[in-house]
C-alpha cells in the first residue's frame, strides 16, 4: 500500500490528463517517491481514444494504474469511488487540469511519514476568491479553527487543493449519499468534522500558491455547485453550523458567490432555504456597515 495515493478521475480529456501525468512521473521520480507515491487513473468510460495512448505509455511504471468505468456513472460518484474502493494511507483526488507546483510533495511525504494529520490543505489561487491568498503555512488542531480557517467555499470545494486520510475517508457513504450536491468529497470532510473534534489539518505551501485554478474554465453551475455547498453547511450540528456561517458571511463580498447572490432569484431562495432569514438580514447589515463590498 502507498503511503499517497494520487487519484485522478477523468472523463474525455485524455489531452489535459497526459499533461498532469507527465508532470506527476516527472516529480515522482525526481524526488525518488516511486515507493511511496502511487498514481490511479479512473477513466468515466470515455469516448475520447486518446485514453488507449496513455495506457499503452504509462502501464509500464510500477506506480501506475489504470480503472475503467464500464458506465458513466458521473463526476461526484467518480470522485467518491475512489475513497470507498481504493487502499491508501492518503488520498489525493486531482483534477486532471489544475496548474500544478509539486515542489511541496517532499514536505507533504515527510509530515505523512513522520507525524500524525487527518487533512493536509495546499494554499491555492482561485480565480474570484480574494481569501484564498491570505491562507499561510500551520497546523489547525480543532474543528472550530478548521471552519473557521477553510470558509471559502473554493478552499474545501477545489478538491485538487485536498489531501485526506483514512480516517476520514472512512465517512465516504456521506459523501454517496450527497453527491447531488456536487461536493461528495466536503460532504465526507464536514462529517468528519462534525463527529471528532481532535482532528488536525496542515496547511502546505507557506506563503507562496501551489495550485492555480481559474473558475473562469468552470463546467458547472454555479448555482447548483454553490446551492449544494450551502446545503452541506445545513447538515451540521448546531455549534459547528453557527461557526461555519458566520464566517462565511464574513468572507462573503470577497468571493464571485456574493454577486451570484443577488443576480439570482432561485439561489436567493436556496439560500434562505438553507440558513434562514436571520442570515440574509445578518448578510444585509454587513453590506450596510460597508463590512462586505459588493462587486
Amino acid at each position: 500500500m502507498c503511503s499517497l495515493t494520487i487519484y485522478i478521475p477523468s472523463y474525455n480529456r485524455s489531452e489535459y490528463l497526459t499533461r498532469t501525468l507527465n508532470h506527476l512521473c516527472t516529480s515522482i521520480e525526481r524526488f525518488g517517491l516511486e515507493s511511496e507515491v502511487c498514481i490511479v487513473v479512473s477513466d468515466n468510460c470515455s469516448e475520447d481514444s486518446g485514453y488507449s495512448e496513455i495506457v499503452e505509455n504509462y502501464s509500464s511504471k510500477k506506480y501506475f494504474s489504470y480503472v475503467r468505468q464500464t458506465v458513466n456513472i458521473g463526476l461526484a460518484a467518480n470522485i467518491t469511488f475512489g475513497f470507498s474502493n481504493l487502499d491508501f494511507e492518503y488520498i489525493w483526488v486531482l483534477s486532471d487540469d489544475d496548474t500544478l507546483d509539486l515542489s511541496f510533495i517532499p514536505k507533504l511525504m515527510s509530515y505523512i511519514q513522520n507525524e500524525t494529520f487527518d487533512h493536509f490543505y495546499i494554499r491555492s489561487s482561485i480565480t474570484g476568491d480574494s481569501r484564498c491568498d491570505e491562507i499561510h503555512g500551520g497546523e489547525l488542531n480543532n474543528s472550530k479553527n478548521i471552519l473557521e480557517t477553510y470558509s471559502c467555499f473554493a478552499m474545501l470545494g477545489l478538491i485538487s487543493a485536498n489531501i485526506y486520510s483514512k480516517r476520514i475517508c472512512k465517512y465516504c457513504y456521506v459523501g454517496y449519499d450527497l453527491c447531488w450536491t456536487l461536493f461528495p468529497h466536503v460532504a465526507m470532510f464536514l462529517e468528519m468534522v462534525d463527529k471528532n473534534t481532535d482532528i488536525k489539518s496542515r496547511i502546505l505551501g507557506g506563503n507562496e500558491n501551489k495550485l492555480v485554478w481559474d473558475g473562469r474554465r468552470r463546467s458547472y453551475s454555479p448555482r447548483n455547485a454553490y446551492a449544494g455547498m450551502m446545503r452541506l453547511g445545513g447538515e451540521l450540528s448546531p455549534a459547528n453550523r453557527t461557526v461555519f456561517l458566520n464566517t462565511m458571511l464574513n468572507d462573503f463580498g470577497r468571493s464571485h458567490i456574493f454577486n451570484l447572490f443577488f443576480s439570482d432569484r432561485l439561489f436567493r431562495f436556496y439560500y434562505i432555504n438553507s440558513f434562514g432569514y436571520l442570515a440574509l438580514w445578518k448578510l444585509l447589515v454587513k453590506v450596510f456597515h460597508g463590512k462586505l463590498k459588493i462587486g
